[in-house]
């Protein structure tokens, strides 16, 4: 078993190798993006609870603060811990990080563009998952922690690196071939799913628990573990 192993590791790393480099490819650059209208729109959302109502007014004004009507962007970065926010603006965009703690009614919206880092920490929605929504760009690192994620969406791009630390329902099965991780590296830690999709470390017995691939994108991350399973 162990032998089988090793043999399989040594030919998928040397396909890694040996694989010429592919050419970086175009940001994403998630669409739509964010226009005043857009976002009178959701600050004028029907029968919100008082609370939430009240943060939406302030991001927005925030938002439209001196900036062109035609592209609005956060300026710097963005926390949001125990927020009252349901939801974000449809290409909500935030020029710094965006740093998400304990934030358990929230829903991302689709086309978040986070020009940082993005940290998602401990934000389950009730006893619902959180989910990364389809055209989410990250220019620096992606931090997912305690936060059941269940699969990486279409259309994600990440500039730096991608960290999941305790997300029991992620699946690293079929990550779809639209995701880039542009550093090349996925760590991922205590995250049982993924335990159970991919025994390598177990078997092998090394880093316990945590499985850290150095290898060009997710693509290729996904063609590799093919070769181990």
């Amino acid at each position: 078993m162990f032998t089988t192993l090793r043999r399989r590791l040594r030919r998928a790393l040397f396909s890694a190798r040996s694989s010429p480099a592919k050419p970086p490819s175009p940001p994403l650059r998630p669409r739509p993006v964010l226009t005043a209208t857009d976002l009178q729109a959701w600050v004028g959302e029907p029968n919100l609870p008082k609370a939430e109502d009240t943060f939406r007014r302030d991001l927005a004004a925030k938002m439209t603060a001196g900036l062109p009507s035609e592209h609005l962007v956060y300026p710097g970065d963005l926390t949001l811990s125990k927020s009252p926010l349901s939801s974000l603006p449809p290409g909500f965009e935030v020029q710094g990080g965006l740093y998400i703690y304990d934030c358990f009614n929230l829903h991302l919206p689709v086309g978040l563009v986070v020009g940082g880092d993005f940290s998602l920490s401990s934000s389950w929605y009730r006893t619902h998952f959180i989910e990364l929504q389809s055209d989410t760009y990250v220019g620096g690192d992606l931090s997912v922690s305690s936060t059941d994620l269940p699969e990486l969406p279409e259309r994600l791009e990440v500039g730096g690196i991608a960290i999941f630390y305790e997300c029991r329902s992620l699946s690293l099965k079929n990550i779809p071939s639209s995701v880039t991780i542009k550093e090349g590296v996925i760590k991922v830690t205590n995250c049982e799913k993924v335990w159970e999709e991919f025994d390598l470390n177990r078997d092998l017995g090394e880093h316990y628990g945590t499985i850290d691939f150095p290898l060009r994108d997710a693509l290729t991350l996904r063609v590799c573990l093919g070769c181990l399973a």
